[in-house]
């Protein structure tokens, strides 16, 4: 995701938020009227919305009241029927003929191709095992020994020092929710020079903030 968000700031994207802190039971609502609104604010360009699984499954999430996903919202209310991309479908490449895939690592393929039903219009799939390995040089231990039991539950985030220091549109390297008062965390990070913020999840204040090396 933070790769993802860095090469949107890179090319030129305008990145904004649309979630909302409303009630579960209304977020699916509440999304799509705050994608409605953005969407209105900019009437000729092309928009990529970012969203969990659940959010954009048009054809497999139950119709029951309270059980509708925004993207079905985006559709009743408004009439918009965006093209919906599954990324969460990571697997092997498994179907009938591998022989014309080339040598590309990832695939687009078409709800058709897949064995079984489909939810979404397209779906990324894998010619690599474990893509979802974790690489790095070290996992290294945080103390969380000064943050007070009442700062519970916080956000630990790291940053690459250079992107704090160069503009506001740094995003976080590795972060993780932590409900309840610890001595520690682990995160896995690379050799180089992070900030580390920690932030109260009740009110997004931070509440330490600390540069460390990774040699």
């Amino acid at each position: 995701m933070a790769n993802l968000l860095r090469i949107a700031f890179k090319n030129g994207f305008k990145v904004v938020g649309y979630d909302t802190d409303e009630a579960i039971r209304n977020r699916e609502k509440n999304q799509a009227a705050n994608l409605y609104e953005i969407i209105n604010k900019h009437p000729i360009k092309k928009i990529v919305v970012l969203s969990g699984w659940a959010h954009i499954n048009s054809r497999c999430v139950g119709e029951d009241k309270g059980n509708v996903a925004m993207v079905k919202y985006l559709q009743y209310d408004y009439g918009i029927y965006p093209l919906t991309i599954n990324q969460t479908y990571f697997r092997t490449y498994p179907l009938n003929d591998t022989a014309d895939i080339g040598d590309s690592d990832w695939y687009l393929i078409n709800k058709e191709s897949l064995l079984t039903n489909s939810c979404n219009d397209f779906y990324t799939i894998s010619t690599i095992k474990n893509t979802l390995e974790i690489k790095s040089d070290t996992i290294i231990s945080i103390s969380l020994q000064n943050i007070a039991e009442h700062e519970f539950p916080i956000s630990l985030r790291a940053y690459y020092s250079y992107e704090i220091d160069r503009d506001n549109t740094a995003v976080p390297v590795f972060q993780k929710y932590i409900s309840q008062k610890s001595n520690n965390s682990f995160f896995p990070l690379n050799k180089g020079k992070y900030v580390i913020s920690y932030i109260n999840s009740k009110n997004y204040r931070p509440v330490q903030i600390e540069t460390i090396t990774i040699h």
